[in-house]
C-alpha cells in the first residue's frame, strides 16, 4: 500500500509540474517591439530617369504608408542629372529633412530638388484621415515625370488601420 501511495505521489508531482510548464510556456510573454518596427522605412533609388523603390514597395510598386505611424523615406539620387520628389502628401503635414536637397513648391504640392549623387532623409507622420478612408497621392518628378506614362512618377496609399477591434 505504501508503494501505490508513493508511485501516486509521483505521478501527481509529475502531472502538476507538467501542467505548470504548460501554463508557463502558454503564458510566456513575447519580446517588447523595437522602435525600428514601429516606423515604415522606404527607401527610392533615382536612378536612369526613373524612381525605383528598393526597399519598402507597396502593391504595384508604389508607396503605401500607415496612418499615423512614422514614416522615413531615405532618397538617392544616383543619376547624371538633379530629380525632384514632388508630392501633395507634403503640402499637408511637416517634414524632416536631413541631407542636401533644395525645398521647393507650387500651389499644391511640395517636395525636394536632390542633385546627382546626392541623398536626402525625408521623416514624417502620415495624416489620420477623420472618416478614417484610404487617401490616395501622387509623386513625381517636376522634370521627368510631369506626363501619364513618365517613370518618374507613382502612387502613394495612406492607409488607415483599426486596432484592437479584431476588423481586418
Amino acid at each position: 500500500m505504501n508503494t501505490v501511495r508513493k508511485h501516486s505521489s509521483m505521478m501527481l508531482a509529475l502531472m502538476i509540474a507538467g501542467g505548470a510548464l504548460l501554463v508557463m510556456t502558454t503564458l510566456t510573454v513575447p519580446p517588447p517591439v523595437s522602435a525600428a518596427k514601429l516606423m515604415t522605412e522606404i527607401e527610392i533609388l533615382m536612378k536612369d530617369e526613373g524612381f525605383h523603390v528598393v526597399k519598402g514597395a507597396g502593391p504595384g510598386g508604389g508607396l503605401e504608408l500607415t496612418a499615423g505611424m512614422p514614416t522615413q523615406i531615405t532618397l538617392r539620387n544616383e543619376d547624371s542629372v538633379a530629380h525632384e520628389f514632388v508630392s501633395t502628401l507634403f503640402s499637408r503635414i511637416p517634414v524632416a529633412m536631413s541631407g542636401n536637397a533644395t525645398m521647393i513648391g507650387t500651389t499644391r504640392a511640395r517636395g525636394f530638388r536632390i542633385d546627382p549623387g546626392n541623398s536626402v532623409v525625408l521623416n514624417f507622420i502620415p495624416p489620420v484621415n477623420e472618416e478614417g478612408d484610404t487617401e490616395y497621392d501622387l509623386f513625381w518628378c517636376n522634370v521627368h515625370g510631369r506626363h501619364f506614362g513618365d517613370k518618374m512618377r507613382g502612387e502613394i496609399l495612406t492607409v488607415a488601420t483599426t486596432t484592437g477591434t479584431g476588423a481586418f
